[in-house]
């Protein structure tokens, strides 16, 4: 009888290690944080951009974006289209800054961009990303500072100016 009872009670052990494992898993794992969600936004961005993905790029975007220059998200995904058909480009983001204040976050970029076919020719971008939290998603409502230059085999840079 004694073995039957220790059968039982081993069960019981192991369903309720099970049970506070999944109840672990469920109801104590960390979010990921503010930056960690808004830096992982942007690395699948950048993926989508260089799969030429204008959908995958705008999934960032606020449907309530507007800049400095009076673009709007229709407006950007315009300029994505145009910039990303017919070309297979190679992104490099480089995260200069990340604030985060209660909703609302500040990212400052700088992203290079050449044509995966002629390396020759890079073309480097700087500017500032605000982001604000849109129910559980970091989303894009404004951008800034848009400065662009490319540089050139030989290591010059040429300013394009700013956007």
């Amino acid at each position: 009888m004694a073995p039957k009872i220790l059968k039982i009670f081993a069960l019981l052990v192991l369903l309720a290690a099970v049970a506070i494992a999944v109840a672990k898993f469920y109801f104590f794992r960390s979010s990921p944080s503010p930056q960690q969600q808004i830096m992982l936004s942007i690395a699948r961005a950048e993926e989508s951009a260089e799969l030429g993905s204008v959908a995958g790029v705008m999934k960032i975007i606020s449907n309530n974006y507007a800049d400095t220059a009076g673009y709007d998200k229709r407006d950007l995904s315009r300029l994505a289209v145009q910039a990303l058909r017919g070309q297979r480009w190679q992104f490099s983001t480089e995260l200069k800054s990340l604030s985060v204040d209660g909703d609302t976050a500040e990212v400052d970029l700088k992203v290079a961009m050449w044509d995966e076919d002629i390396a020759r020719y890079q073309l480097d971008y700087d500017f500032t990303l605000i982001w604000r939290r849109e129910g559980r998603t970091w989303r894009v409502v404004s951008s800034s500072g848009w400065h662009g230059y490319t540089d050139d085999e030989a290591g010059s840079a040429t300013p394009l100016g700013p956007y």
